[in-house]
């Protein structure tokens, strides 16, 4: 993966809020130096041990592990199973006409 200087980055394993930004590119030795947000921390690592920060898929898979753990499917199923039936007399709907007659 190519990456630009200025490009926020994180470890493949690292949990996804320790953000990295690239401050070097060495290509002779194919190596980026990163800093992290903080600051404080330096360092010069191969590129293939990183990954592109992208917030919008990051957020979008947080909700794809929420929305399929057991504990919100068990209590959306126990919800759904409490909700009442809707009778087609109690929604506000057009009627339906079959030759001329309401059905």
């Amino acid at each position: 993966m190519v990456f630009n200087i200025g490009d926020k980055v994180r470890f493949q394993n690292d949990p996804p809020n320790q953000h990295w930004s690239i401050v070097n590119i060495y290509p002779s030795i194919s190596k980026v130096q990163i800093l992290s947000d903080c600051g404080n921390i330096s360092k010069v690592v191969d590129p293939l041990l990183l990954v592109r920060f992208d917030p919008v898929s990051e957020i979008k898979q947080a909700i794809r592990e929420v929305l399929l753990s057991d504990e919100f499917l068990t209590a959306f199923a126990a919800a759904w199973q409490k909700t009442p039936l809707i009778y087609n007399e109690e929604l506000n709907t057009r009627p339906t006409y079959t030759n001329g007659e309401i059905a």
